[in-house]
C-alpha cells in the first residue's frame, strides 16, 4: 500500500509562523546557555579522552586506533579536526552544531510526518537532561542522531541514495546506529514499490559504506576482527534486568515518566495506524530496537538518546488533541534537569548489582554533570586512567557529589 503523508488531525492545525519564530527563539536561548560549557573541559563521558587521542592521532600522524571497540571513526575524525583547529572547546562546539541539526531535522520529519504540533514534540528531545549534556561534550550520541535523522529526511524526499551516504557517516559516528537505520528501512515495507527500493538503495549503500568505514579498524586490529570485542561486563539477566529498568525511568525523570502515564492509552491506540503511516511504524520498531539494544548493554543514559527521539516521536503522534501533556512532559524533563527524586540507592553507582529504595532530593543530571566537568577539568586528557575517569564516576547516576 502507497501511503502519503498525514495532515494534522484531532483538532490540531499547521504550525503557525508564530510557532516557528518561537522555536528559533528559543533554540537561540538554549545554545546561548550552554555555551559556558564548552569552556569546561571535553565533558564527563569516560571514553571522552580516548576520542581526544584517537582524533589527534588521525590528524597529526595519519594512524589510526581505534578509541574503544568497535571505533567511532567518523566523529574520532572530526574531533581531531576541530581539536587542531580550536583545542577542545572547538570539539565540544561541534556537538553542540550536531545537537541544533538534530533538534531541527527532529521537527522537520515530525512536521512532514503530519505531528500536529511539532514544535512541543521537538521540545521534549530537546529538554531532556541527557540530550543537554550530549549537546556540550565530547561524546558521539547527538553526531550520530543528527546524521540519521537527516539521513531519513533524505529518504523520505526520495534521495535514496544521499540517505545511504547519510546513514553511513552515522554509523561511522556510532556503529550502534545501525539499528536505528534497519528501523527506518524496515518501515518502509508496508508502502509502495517505489518507497520498498528506495530504502533498499539507502540500506544497501549503508551497509556498503559504513563496513568501508572499519576497514581502518580491522587494520589496527592486525586484520582480525578483535576489534568487535568490547569490554563491556555482562552481569546476570536479573542485574541487567534492573539496570534497564531503572536507567529507562531516569531517563526522562519519575516527574516526567508520572506525566507520560496519561499518553499511554493514545499511544498504544496507534497501533490501527500501523499500515497507514510510515512515522508510526519507524517510531514503534525504533523504540523496540534501540530498547532491545540498551538492555544488552544497559550502561551509558546517552546510549538511550534514541529512545528520548522515538518515545517523543509516539507522544507527538498520539496527543495531537493534547498537546499540553506534551509541554507537561517538557516542563518535568527541565525541573528534573536541576532538581530529580532518587528512589533508588545502589549498592554501587554506576555499577550496581542490587540497590535499595530510598526517598530523598538531589541535584538533577545537568547539575551534577556541570559541577562534576568543572571539578575534574584539568583531569579528563590525563594518561592515567582512573584519574581521567574521575569526572564520569562522579556525574554517574545516583553519585554522590562530594562538597
Amino acid at each position: 500500500m502507497t501511503t502519503t503523508t498525514r495532515l494534522p488531525t484531532d483538532g490540531g492545525t499547521a504550525p503557525s509562523d508564530r510557532q516557528v519564530r518561537l522555536g528559533v527563539l528559543g533554540a537561540v536561548l538554549v545554545v546561548a546557555a550552554l555555551v559556558p560549557l564548552l569552556f569546561t573541559g571535553p565533558g564527563t563521558d569516560l571514553d571522552a579522552s580516548s576520542v581526544v587521542r584517537t582524533g589527534r592521532g588521525i590528524v597529526q600522524h595519519l594512524s589510526y586506533t581505534p578509541s574503544r571497540a568497535p571505533g567511532t571513526p567518523v566523529y574520532e575524525a572530526a574531533v581531531g579536526v576541530l581539536d587542531a583547529m580550536g583545542g577542545i572547546p572547538l570539539a565540544d562546539l561541534g556537538s553542540l552544531l550536531m545537537a541544533v541539526v538534530c533538534a531541527a531535522a527532529f521537527w522537520k520529519l515530525a512536521k512532514d510526518g503530519g505531528i500536529a504540533h511539532p514544535l512541543p514534540t521537538t521540545l521534549v528531545v530537546v529538554a531532556n537532561p541527557w540530550f543537554l549534556i550530549a549537546a556540550t561534550s565530547i561524546e558521539d550520541f547527538v553526531w550520530a542522531l543528527a546524521l540519521m535523522l537527516v539521513g531519513v529526511l533524505a529518504l523520505r524526499s526520495r534521495h535514496a541514495w544521499l540517505a545511504g551516504v547519510l546513514f553511513a557517516l552515522a554509523i561511522g559516528s556510532r556503529s550502534t546506529t545501525v539499528v536505528l537505520v534497519a528501523a527506518a528501512v524496515l518501515a518502509a515495507l508496508w508502502e509502495g514499490r517505489d518507497a520498498r527500493r528506495d530504502a533498499a538503495i539507502a540500506g544497501g549503500t549503508a551497509a556498503v559504506l559504513g563496513a568501508a568505514l572499519f576497514v581502518p579498524a580491522y587494520l589496527s586490529a592486525d586484520r582480525t576482527f578483535r576489534f568487535l570485542h568490547n569490554d563491556f561486563a555482562t552481569a546476570s539477566p536479573l542485574v541487567q534486568l534492573g539496570r534497564f529498568a531503572v536507567k529507562d525511568l531516569y531517563l526522562f525523570g519519575p516527574l516526567a515518566a508520572i506525566v507520560m502515564l496519561f499518553a499511554v492509552p493514545a499511544v498504544f491506540a496507534l497501533r490501527s495506524r500501523w499500515r497507514q503511516e510510515w512515522l508510526v511504524r519507524f517510531a514503534f520498531l525504533g523504540l523496540l530496537f534501540s530498547q532491545l539494544l540498551f538492555l544488552r548493554f544497559p550502561w551509558k543514559m546517552g546510549h538511550l538518546l534514541p529512545t528520548v527521539v522515538f518515545v517523543a516521536l509516539l507522544l507527538g503522534l498520539a496527543l495531537g488533541s493534547r498537546p499540553r501533556l506534551l509541554y507537561g512532559v517538557v516542563v518535568a524533563q527541565l525541573v528534573t534537569a536541576f532538581v530529580t527524586v532518587n528512589l533508588f540507592a545502589p549498592n554501587h553507582p554506576n555499577r550496581a548489582t542490587s540497590a535499595s529504595p530510598e526517598l530523598t532530593a538531589a541535584w538533577g543530571p545537568v547539575v551534577r554533570d556541570t559541577q562534576c566537568r568543572i571539578r575534574y577539568r584539568h583531569d579528563s586528557l590525563s594518561p592515567v586512567r582512573s584519574v581521567r575517569e574521575r569526572a564520569g564516576v562522579c556525574a554517574s547516576p545516583f553519585a554522590v557529589v562530594e562538597r
